[in-house]
């Protein structure tokens, strides 16, 4: 395969059995992230819809769904439908692929939008109050504050924990530039790679800046 920005600078810069070796590399790595995502997805997002989605409509049964559905047995089930469904889109070929992953994208951004909106609508004690009352705890809010205090926990900034904090940094901003990996195959790739990661970069900055704030504007 020439395909990839990784097997195309390998194989120029060093011989082509490394960018082989780096290529069945990345296969790997995309084939393990793919199986990993899915059982993530089952085990945690599924649940958490569930319950965001039973609490919201006051649905009983997709509230024990969420529980249920963390199971070893649900969880499976859950991830191997993703995975054949995954298959199943990317046989119907490229221009499919794209189209979902898209609309799929237009749609998590609505969710965001929705998110940052309604919390911008509330105020402190809207959270803390719902906070308590998910918690089955009357003052759960200030009781988790009291107890990060009493083990030592104090909100100021030190530069340990910020150099301890950048591998998950990076990792946040790891798919930024996968751009790079079609880079061989695209049209003035020098012009388009960059720009569309500075775009994205750009972009993903103004989001993650833009949680933090709603974040810190309900919950304190």
């Amino acid at each position: 395969p020439r395909s990839g920005a990784d097997y195309v600078f390998s194989s120029r810069l060093f011989h082509p059995a490394v960018g082989a070796f780096v290529g069945v590399g990345l296969l790997v790595v995309l084939v393990y992230t793919g199986g990993g995502g899915a059982a993530v997805w089952a085990e945690q997002y599924l649940a958490l819809g569930f319950a965001a989605i039973g609490t919201a409509l006051h649905w009983s049964w997709m509230s024990h769904a969420s529980t249920s559905v963390t199971s070893g047995t649900w969880a499976a089930v859950a991830a191997v439908v993703v995975i054949v469904s995954g298959v199943a889109l990317g046989l119907r070929g490229t221009r499919a692929l794209t189209r979902t992953i898209f609309w799929c994208t237009i749609l998590g951004m609505t969710g965001f939008v929705v998110a940052v909106v309604a919390m911008l609508l509330h105020s402190g004690a809207d959270f803390r109050h719902a906070f308590n009352k998910s918690a089955l705890v009357p003052n759960g809010y200030q009781a988790i504050l009291t107890d990060a205090r009493r083990a030592g926990y104090t909100p100021h900034f030190t530069l340990s924990d910020t150099i301890g904090g950048l591998p998950f940094f990076a990792l946040a901003y790891w798919g930024y530039t996968f751009t790079a990996l079609p880079g061989a195959e695209l049209k003035r790739p020098g012009r388009t790679v960059l720009n569309a990661s500075l775009a994205a970069l750009t972009f993903g900055v103004v989001l993650y800046e833009a949680a933090w704030l709603v974040v810190r504007h309900v919950g304190g």
